[in-house]
């Protein structure tokens, strides 16, 4: 039987519905072999699906920054992030497929080794590359099924969001960058792998010799803007941006530097509990064990808790923080931390290794925001965020504008599968602030350290064994490695 998509038209409501009507209900298909046609034609049965697709606003949701929440179908190769799971109500990720066919992504500004889309830079389909990311992200985004069914995390797609909210995006930008007064200041703090710049990128800049201030000001900007698109989708979705790891933190508290002229207060908060990171996990326990009277209490005490925060002075805040912690969060965190010793976490293989991390958050409780002209276009945009989480809480006296994992010491790059990309010509030097900019111009360019999610790279040839030897004309291989003639492949592919 060959591997070619089955077309069946019912109605859906996620991503996952459109690979299943098109694949068979275990969405098993061998993108490897499916011809070039039909993976298109896949595409536009996916852009049908999201010119009609509706995203209801979430609730006391979490979008997971930084690579988690952009790349959900590498969910289960991280414990730090399955756990993170348990700990919020509900996850809105983004839809990697309908953003992968959708033609919006071509208006933005992107960087060059970013994940390419459908369409090459001429126009033409991007046939391999398509086949490889398929193949790579589908399985994944399936697996996270028993998440979708119980409503614990919902697939979005980004990308048109992404194009209509440009300007905004634009204005935070600027908000951000007025705080950065001083790009060495962050250079001391970050590497460059720390930085992400697209959904697959960090770091991998490009830099000349010379001007290594303006070089490396213009390399945290794209930074600030891939930040910058998750958080304003966070806000568009309904959801409050999570900062997982530590430049990502660093941005959040920019954003609350940016509120400071506006006299919103932000109090940055964190739990001093430590909560365990959990081996073992994967999608279907996480659905299973959501809920319990551990981890479905344990969120519902921590949101009453950032919710009612008063509006007083930093010791009163944080004295009502600990007593809160104490009388309630702590005993859950000690409960879950025992069940996974030798209760029925650990009777379904889940286990406690001792990593743990800490759950902080930016809270306004304070708001004085001007009515007219008195704040910048830039710090408006944030208002506006921030008004609008304070009127989804309705009875709630302050507003959650982000929160953070803190105190795991792990890196992106490490929690999801991605290949290191050394500094060229040489390795980055520890704590060298410029990192690796010549300080004389040249001819010659040097690309700092970074990592890169390959999932689009096509991989060889794949070789029908029953081929003939012919390499031209109608029925030679098809150059998109799919191992078929390309007469029966990519023959009818603009």
């Amino acid at each position: 039987m060959n591997p070619v998509i089955k077309r069946m038209f019912v109605i859906v409501v996620s991503i996952i519905d459109v690979v299943e009507n098109y694949a068979g209900r275990d969405g098993r298909v061998d993108f490897s072999r499916v011809p070039g046609t039909e993976l298109m034609a896949f595409g536009e049965e996916v852009r049908r699906y999201f010119d009609a697709a509706v995203a209801a606003p979430a609730r006391e949701a979490t979008y997971l920054g930084g690579w988690p929440s952009a790349n959900p179908f590498y969910v289960e190769s991280s414990d730090l992030i399955l756990t993170s799971l348990l700990y919020a109500r509900h996850v809105v990720v983004r839809d990697p497929i309908s953003d992968w066919f959708s033609a919006d992504q071509y208006y933005l500004e992107r960087p060059m080794a970013g994940r390419p889309g459908y369409l090459s830079e001429d126009g033409r389909a991007n046939v391999a590359e398509t086949r490889a990311f398929l193949g790579n992200a589908v399985p994944g985004l399936l697996a996270l099924k028993p998440l979708v069914e119980r409503g614990i995390v919902s697939i979005v797609p980004a990308a048109a969001l992404h194009r209509r909210e440009d300007a905004q995006v634009r204005d935070l930008i600027a908000a951000i960058m007025e705080q950065i007064t001083d790009p060495y200041a962050v250079t001391s703090r970050f590497s460059p792998a720390d930085v992400a710049t697209a959904d697959n990128l960090r770091g991998t800049f490009v830099f000349a010799g010379g001007d290594r201030e303006t070089q490396l000001r213009a390399a945290i900007e794209h930074g600030v803007r891939y930040f910058a698109r998750e958080f304003m989708f966070a806000s568009q979705t309904g959801a409050t941006y999570c900062a997982p790891f530590p430049f990502e933190e660093f941005l959040c508290d920019r954003v609350g530097a940016g509120l400071a002229p506006a006299e919103a207060r932000v109090a940055q908060l964190l739990i001093a509990s430590d909560v365990p990171i959990f081996h073992g996990l994967n999608a279907k326990v996480v659905a299973a064990v959501h809920d319990d009277d551990n981890f479905g209490e344990f969120r519902r005490q921590l949101y009453e808790t950032y919710g009612e925060l008063p509006a007083a002075p930093p010791q009163e805040r944080t004295t009502y923080l600990r007593d809160r912690e104490d009388a309630t969060l702590r005993p859950l965190v000690d409960a879950a931390r025992r069940d996974a010793d030798r209760g029925a976490l650990s009777r379904i293989g889940v286990r406690y290794g001792g990593d743990a991390f800490a759950l902080g958050a930016g809270i306004v409780a304070e708001t004085m925001f001007p009515t007219g002209g008195a704040a910048a276009v830039a710090t408006t945009t944030i208002i506006e965020m921030v008004k609008r989480k304070l009127e989804a809480g309705q009875n709630q006296t302050s507003a959650t504008v982000w929160t953070t994992l803190a105190r795991h010491g792990r890196r992106a790059a490490r929690e999801l599968p991605a290949r290191d990309q050394p500094a060229i010509p040489g390795p980055d030097q520890p704590g060298d602030r410029n990192w690796g900019i010549p300080a004389e111009a040249g001819m010659n360019v040097v690309v700092s350290s970074g990592s890169m999610l390959v999932d689009f790279v096509p991989g060889g040839p794949s070789v029908d064994g029953n081929a003939s030897t012919y390499q031209e004309g109608p029925y030679r291989p098809c150059a998109c490695a799919s191992g078929r003639k390309y007469k029966f492949c990519c023959a009818g592919v603009a």
